[in-house]
């Protein structure tokens, strides 16, 4: 069985934001969205450990969940075909008359797809509920392999959270932290987009002496804190760590809400510093940056943007 890839070089890029409209800063982008061009940004680390474990385990199938233009799922079914391992996405929503590009691609990549309504997906993290579930769901997607839904070999599939922010995606993301915060000798402000709050919870986990400016792009900012603390409770070791703060604001009317001016501001942005940008994710969490800057909130020099990558969500916005 093909071995998961190892963690690529951070390819790192000065911003040219202009030192005079933002005071002493001096702004760096991290391209999360050069990582690879199917498994995106921090998407690619978050799935590393677990598709280790899934090989490791020997588990017949991987499932996650996501909406139709999930840049997990989309990351998840191009991952699974590069180490050829059976995947099943649990799509929310059942009225599409015509799947979204995502989907799309998903389906070529090899993903099953499965749909359920918004009522029922709600109760996606909920173990019990899965696997009452779970194999009606493999029954109707994967009807070749029957032996799937005998008891041992049902125990072994393996579940991947939405968004991939579980244990094993924190740990990779930690990895990727340290590999960045390497470049970075002086303390430096580091900015990110959260939304399941995994790859916050990664950065903090990595040991230096940064600080970690976290932008909330869905409202739960109490949720949120609770999340990322709960993931980062789950890393044994969790010795020099890294301080985090999330500043809200910038959600633009929460998860996939986006407004014509944060478009056209955004579209500004992209060509002064020659960076893809959507408006879900990167979009909003850099518009924050900028922001912040105006309000000398940063305690460093050098300022550095996380892009997450997820860019193929943002065909999304054409539909």
């Amino acid at each position: 069985m093909p071995a998961v890839p190892t963690n690529p070089a951070p390819v790192i890029q000065p911003l040219p934001l202009g030192l005079a409209e933002h005071g002493r800063y001096r702004f760096w982008v991290v391209r999360g969205d050069l990582v690879h061009p199917l498994v995106s940004g921090n998407k690619w680390y978050k799935l590393k450990y677990n598709l280790l474990h899934v090989q490791r385990q020997n588990s017949p199938l991987v499932v996650s969940f996501g909406g139709p233009w999930s840049n997990h799922i989309h990351a998840l079914a191009a991952a699974s075909r590069m180490v050829k391992i059976p995947a099943l996405g649990v799509i929310r929503g059942t009225w599409y008359k015509e799947l979204s590009a995502t989907l799309e691609d998903a389906r070529a990549f090899g993903m099953r797809l499965q749909f359920i309504d918004k009522q029922q997906y709600r109760q996606r993290d909920d173990p019990d509920w899965i696997a009452e579930r779970l194999a009606d769901w493999i029954g109707q997607t994967f009807p070749e392999h029957s032996s799937w839904l005998e008891p041992a070999v049902l125990r072994k599939v393996f579940i991947v959270p939405e968004g991939g922010s579980n244990l094993l995606g924190v740990q990779g993301v930690r990895e990727w932290a340290a590999q960045i915060y390497r470049q970075f000798p002086a303390p430096t402000s580091f900015v990110l987009p959260v939304g399941s709050g995994g790859t916050l919870a990664g950065f903090s986990l990595a040991n230096s002496p940064h600080r970690l400016f976290g932008i909330p792009v869905l409202k739960a900012m109490p949720g949120l804190v609770t999340s990322v603390e709960a993931l980062r409770d789950k890393v044994a070791m969790k010795s020099g760590t890294t301080p985090w703060q999330l500043k809200e604001g910038f959600e633009f009317g929460g998860y996939g809400h986006y407004t014509d001016a944060l478009v056209a501001l955004l579209k500004d942005y992209s060509a002064t510093a020659n960076l893809p940008l959507e408006p879900v994710y990167s979009g909003k969490a850099f518009v924050a940056m900028v922001e912040l800057a105006k309000q000398k909130v940063f305690p460093t020099e050098d300022v550095v943007f996380i892009h997450t990558g997820g860019l193929q969500g943002a065909r999304g916005l054409l539909q």
